[in-house]
């Protein structure tokens, strides 16, 4: 009921977004290697079927710290999350990325 309310058309979306956020934050705490790849990709799918820019930015942002600036406080542990490799997973979340966009232009899956 409260979903097709006024002025909460997009609740959902943003309930559903928060809760992979939430998901994510807790598999990355916890270690869980398997658990944080799906959910991670589950986000990504989310955010990018979503057209939510500023979340795609401040996930990519993160996946690449590191990666193309040297950073001086930056130790060999911090080139992994739970157990992966940024690299890994930026290349994922790009991939993912890149076909959300295409079916957000063409109408159709790429």
């Amino acid at each position: 009921m409260l979903i097709s309310a006024e002025g909460y058309e997009s609740f959902e979306s943003c309930a559903s977004v928060a809760h992979l956020e939430n998901r994510v934050a807790a598999a990355r705490a916890l270690g869980a290697k398997q658990e944080f790849k799906i959910y991670l990709s589950m986000y990504v799918k989310r955010i990018g079927a979503e057209g939510l820019r500023g979340k795609i930015e401040e996930l990519l942002r993160d996946l690449s710290r590191g990666l193309i600036e040297e950073d001086e406080d930056d130790s060999p542990s911090d080139q992994d999350i739970a157990g992966w490799k940024r690299e890994e997973l930026l290349k994922q979340a790009v991939v993912i990325l890149g076909k959300s966009m295409c079916s957000l232009l063409c109408g159709s899956r790429c």
